[in-house]
Order: C-alpha cells, then sequence, then structure tokens
C-alpha cells in the first residue's frame, strides 16, 4: 500500500521532522511538506525518502501559517496514494481531498495554549 505522510515543513530538523522521517523510512512512504530546507537533510539515514516539496522556501516566516495553508489546500495527491498521514498543524488543510486519513498531533499550537505573557 503506497502511504504518503503530509508535514508541515522542514525549516528546522526539530522532534516532529525527525519523527516524520523515521516514519517515512519504516512505513516506506513518500512525505509530502510545503516547503523543505535542503542543509538539514544531510544525514546519509534518510536519503533514500522521496520528499515533495509543494513549494519554495519562504522568506518570509511571519506569514508561513497562511503559505502552508494554501499550499496543502490546493494540492492533490489522491489517486497516487491509498493512506495519508497528517503530521503538524497546517497539513489537515489537505485532509478534505485525500481520504483515508490519519491525524498525527504532535502537540497544539502554542499560542493557543501558552498564557506566559498573560498578566
Amino acid at each position: 500500500m503506497k502511504i504518503a505522510i503530509f508535514h508541515d515543513y522542514f525549516r528546522v530538523m526539530g522532534g516532529a521532522e525527525k519523527l516524520v522521517l523515521i516514519m517515512a523510512k519504516n512505513l516506506n512512504a513518500d512525505i509530502v511538506t510545503s516547503e523543505i530546507n535542503p542543509e538539514i537533510l544531510k544525514d546519509e539515514e534518510f536519503k533514500d525518502i522521496n520528499i515533495i516539496p509543494l513549494g519554495k522556501l519562504s522568506k518570509f516566516s511571519h506569514l508561513l501559517p497562511n503559505i502552508c495553508m494554501k499550499r496543502f489546500s490546493k494540492c492533490d495527491f489522491s489517486n497516487k496514494y491509498k493512506l495519508f498521514i497528517f503530521s503538524g498543524n497546517f497539513s489537515i488543510y489537505a485532509a478534505e481531498k485525500h481520504k483515508p486519513n490519519i491525524w498525527y498531533c504532535h502537540t497544539p499550537l502554542r499560542g493557543l495554549y501558552d498564557l506566559k505573557n498573560e498578566k
């Protein structure tokens, strides 16, 4: 069964990115992402994973949520894969077109629950 993992973006190599790469390797899945910084994928262990960027690396990080939502809502890989795994908060904008699907929620956006700046 051909599987696609949709992940928000690969700008830095954090825990979510490592987990997605490990899932892709073990499930023999392709990764679809809104954008990728090729500098972070130097690890030989992940060189055989097919990563499909939906666009170029944006210079406007403050617009990244809107860019991701737009790119994912417009993409369509529904005829290429049999199962879709969504990772992150913005990749789910592609979920309506891509079924059956699973959402792997790493953690909700910090802005939804972080009250550090509240007085």
